[in-house]
């Protein structure tokens, strides 16, 4: 079940009301986790919604010059806090997914990569077509959304915003690097300036 529910989680990445819930009486495997998932998140995804910016003073760190606010980070350590998959150091974990991040977008903006709105928004519409084209896919779907407090619409016009532009950003990025022959990207090794010690120290 852990892979299934994996290869959900990694289709939201590359992630409330009634009348959403599903018809029928019986349910598919992992419909509860994935709501627990949802429900786990919640906190964090709302605080990172309402304060739609990533203001320097709000920074926890700096990440190859980007600063990374408390709730941009919080969403990611939460993803892996409460993950299914039994992360064993949820924080190294999202530190070295945001280190990707930011590796990946420098590379994207030097070469011309950034996507664009109609390649984020056609990625959104694909990927919510191969998920919802099956019962136990809109199933899960709807039962994370449910955790997060949206419906599933609210929760695509989130993925929208805050997780297709990623996903999008590295298939670009990885295709680019691919067709043209060159190394992987290192990102092991990318600039980390901790600028909260005491909050990171609490993780």
């Amino acid at each position: 079940m852990k892979r299934k529910f994996a290869i959900v989680l990694m289709i939201l990445l590359v992630s409330a009301v009634s009348v959403f819930a599903v018809t029928s009486t019986s349910k598919f495997e992992g419909e509860d986790e994935i709501k627990a998932f949802g429900e786990a998140r919640k906190g964090s995804i709302e605080k990172l919604v309402e304060n739609n910016n990533q203001s320097k003073s709000g920074a926890v760190c700096i990440i190859e010059g980007e600063y990374i606010s408390k709730e941009y980070f919080e969403v990611r350590y939460n993803s892996y806090k409460n993950s299914p998959l039994d992360y064993e150091n949820p924080k190294e974990e999202t530190l070295q997914s945001l280190k990707r991040e930011m590796v990946y977008k420098m590379f994207a903006d030097e070469h011309g990569l950034t996507p664009t709105s109609a390649e984020i928004k056609a990625y959104v519409q694909s990927t919510r077509s191969s998920i919802e084209e099956l019962e136990e896919g809109r199933a899960l779907i709807e039962n994370y959304a449910q955790g997060l407090g949206m419906t599933d619409d609210e929760y695509w016009e989130y993925n929208e915003k805050y997780e297709a532009p990623l996903a999008v950003t590295w298939i670009k990025v990885d295709e680019y690097i691919a067709a043209n022959n060159l190394a992987p990207l290192e990102y092991d090794d990318a600039e980390v300036t901790v600028l909260e010690q005491k909050y990171f120290e609490k993780l």
